[in-house]
């Protein structure tokens, strides 16, 4: 997709030569599998000088909390992420920040103060 630069960047790094289709493949031309993938992004954040217990997966999960934070309604999320069962991603992939109790906050107040209530 167009519209993430990360992803284009990533892709440009790939020579045209050596793509196949929409997915990434291993040194044997077959897809990446999970593990290939797991070692590869251990190898990266290892390098990086990312610590062990941040692995691949928090992507993800940092993906759809940052979608809802923008306000993309959940199905969509859910759709994008690719789960059939929407409670997935809310029960398992949308992490509060403190953003949420900050515009919960915010919203009481407001609705108090709308009231006349000045506590």
């Amino acid at each position: 997709m167009t519209v993430y630069p990360l992803f284009q960047e990533a892709l440009a790094a790939a020579p045209a030569t050596e793509r196949y289709g929409p997915l990434f493949t291993d040194e044997n031309g077959r897809p990446v599998s999970r593990r290939y993938y797991w070692d590869l992004y251990r190898d990266v954040a290892d390098a990086a000088g990312i610590p062990r217990p941040v692995w691949n997966m928090h992507a993800r999960h940092g993906g759809a909390t940052e979608a809802q934070e923008a306000g993309v309604a959940l199905q969509d999320i859910a759709e994008h992420a690719q789960h059939a069962d929407i409670n997935t991603t809310r029960k398992h992939y949308i992490v509060p920040s403190i953003e949420t109790p900050r515009r919960v906050a915010r919203q009481r107040l407001a609705h108090r103060q709308a009231k006349g209530d000045k506590r």
